[in-house]
């Protein structure tokens, strides 16, 4: 029997004779009817309002006590669940913060790159914070679904109202699926796009670099020469004045070549690794952004690589210019975890997939396996893991 709707029900109490508005079966009337309604009514029909609700939430409960005795405290969950309306604060601040997502990007094509990197990496994470929420919202509604899935032993009055259940979660998952597969395409073109600004700024980065690497031997060489002058009987003060003024142009050289670095830290990679492996784990996301996710894996891999170098770079600018100091135990140190990160990341990431474990975690963690072993056969290949 189709239920009246709140709107309907509103002109209902607000022209129809006392006797007819009595009339109305209890079970066509709106499922959530505020108790606001009654002070709304005209005095005249305010007792038959009251009635009509109690006789409306007599008749929820008894309905909900046959779905519990039927479908047990999950089925009730369910259509709890599917009761609530597609515009939750959760989902609306998601379906907003991606569209401002869309807008951002156009804007910081207009940008210098670095800059507008900046930017769309910030606002990637703080939209990652409402990843969990939304996350619990898809477990739930799938969780509802399954549990509405044996329905042949209901009456067929409640097999109605179940089906409507099913049909108002489908809608849900299949309202919080796009939206996921929005943001995921999104996020990997986007990571795609900053890791090949920053590969380009590296690699323009590299070649100052060496500029700077041939001053710094041509300096050390005319401080080997002026060391072996120091053993001469005269001039030795200014000799040893020249060597001190050189020592410190090498210091502050290589300082500068430390410090003008274009880093890669853990939290991009850590950013760049989750929109690889969310896009490769949903479908809608994977065949809208295939080659953007092909070509982020390449450049993710050369940033890890460079990664590792950094920390390397480290320990061997400490040992190989005395001037600077830095403890070597601690970046050496820092070099060894470096090369543990994949694991570490993809360690944490089988553990995320086995807590949702009505989400296809046996599927999700054979497609993390996967991820994990291509990146580390790569890695491999590159001897940064094998040395």
């Amino acid at each position: 029997m189709p239920k009246i709707s709140l709107e309907i029900f509103r002109e209902m109490i607000a022209t129809l004779p006392a006797e007819k508005l009595a009339a109305i079966p209890p079970e066509k009337l709106p499922e959530d009817i505020p108790m606001s309604l009654v002070n709304e009514a005209p005095l005249y029909v305010r007792p038959i309002v009251e009635t009509l609700l109690l006789e409306r939430n007599s008749l929820a409960l008894r309905t909900r006590q046959m779905i519990k005795d039927n479908l047990g405290e999950p089925g009730l969950e369910a259509l709890d669940t599917a009761q609530q309306t597609e515009d939750k604060a959760t989902l609306r601040i998601f379906a907003t913060k991606l569209l401002e997502l869309k807008q951002l990007r156009q804007r910081c094509v207009r940008m210098e790159p670095l800059e507008g990197d900046k930017l769309l990496t910030r606002f990637l994470q703080n939209i990652d914070k409402l990843l969990p929420d939304v996350l619990s919202e898809q477990l739930q509604i799938h969780k509802g679904m399954e549990a509405l899935k044996e329905t042949g032993r209901l009456p067929k009055d409640l097999l109605r109202l179940v089906d409507r259940a099913r049909k108002r979660l489908k809608e849900q998952r299949d309202m919080i699926s796009k939206f996921l597969g929005d943001y995921y395409s999104e996020k990997i073109t986007i990571s795609h796009q900053v890791m090949q600004h920053r590969i380009h700024a590296i690699e323009e980065h590299e070649t100052e670099q060496r500029h700077q690497a041939e001053e710094i031997e041509n300096l050390r060489s005319e401080l080997v020469t002026l060391q072996k002058k120091l053993r001469l009987p005269f001039g030795k003060r200014k000799h040893i004045e020249d060597s001190d003024a050189l020592r410190l142009q090498i210091t502050q050289l290589s300082t500068q070549m430390k410090v003008s670095e274009i880093p890669v830290d853990e939290t991009e990679l850590t950013l760049w690794l989750d929109a690889l492996v969310e896009t490769s784990l949903n479908p809608a996301a994977l065949e809208r952004a295939k080659m953007a996710t092909h070509m982020a894996k390449h450049n993710l891999l050369f940033l890890l690589q460079r990664y590792c170098e950094q920390q390397e770079a480290s320990a061997r600018h400490v040992a190989r210019n005395p001037f600077v100091q830095v403890d070597p135990r601690k970046v050496i140190k820092y070099t060894m975890q470096s090369e543990q990160f994949i694991l570490n990341y993809f360690q944490q990431k089988r553990i995320e997939a086995t807590n949702q474990l009505s989400l296809a975690a046996e599927m999700k963690t054979d497609e993390i396996d996967k991820i994990e072993k291509e990146l580390l056969q790569e890695l491999k290949q590159s001897s940064f893991l094998t040395r």
